[in-house]
């Protein structure tokens, strides 16, 4: 339990490098990293950079590393599993703060991307109810901006009203 609980902590502090997300695709090679597997080491690096990006409000590049990140997560969920005998997280940043940056920049396929990541690993099931809050924020997001562009005098308490939602 204690490395695992080192293992969250090593990789909210680490110092990785904060460039573009790369098109890289996920190992499916078990072998022992970092983090107790390769899988695990390229979500956790991925997870970093997401992290930094998002820190920056460099949201177009965020995205794109929330969906690098999505493609690692089963076999993280994998190799967690073997290690520890379950998942014992309460939060998975991708699919928290990821979907909402997906939402944000209105990418539509990475939150189906998601909905698939979750829905098909068991283990995820907790995360069920981000990906629906996830979809609805990109309506609302666009929404908004639809809004915003056909009345761009409006003020900001009038936008609840045009996009006909009850809670500002």
């Amino acid at each position: 339990m204690m490395r695992f609980i080192k293992r969250l902590f090593e990789s909210e502090t680490s110092d990785h490098d904060s460039s573009s997300a790369e098109n890289v695709e996920p190992s499916a090679e078990p072998s022992t990293g970092q983090f107790g597997g390769v899988v695990s080491d390229q979500y956790f690096d991925s997870m970093t950079k997401m992290q930094t990006a998002i820190s920056k409000n460099d949201y177009g590049n965020a995205a794109k590393l929330v969906r690098q990140n999505l493609g690692y997560i089963p076999g993280w969920v994998e190799e967690t599993c073997r290690q520890y005998g379950s998942l014992l997280v309460s939060s998975i940043p991708s699919l928290q703060q990821g979907g909402t940056i997906l939402a944000l920049v209105g990418d539509e396929g990475g939150l189906v991307m998601m909905r698939e990541t979750v829905f098909s690993t068991p283990e995820l099931e907790p995360w069920i109810e981000n990906v629906a809050q996830h979809e609805d924020s990109l309506r609302l997001f666009q929404a908004i901006q639809d809004a915003v562009t056909a009345h761009p005098n409006c003020l900001q308490p009038e936008v609840k009203e045009l996009v006909g939602e009850s809670d500002g």
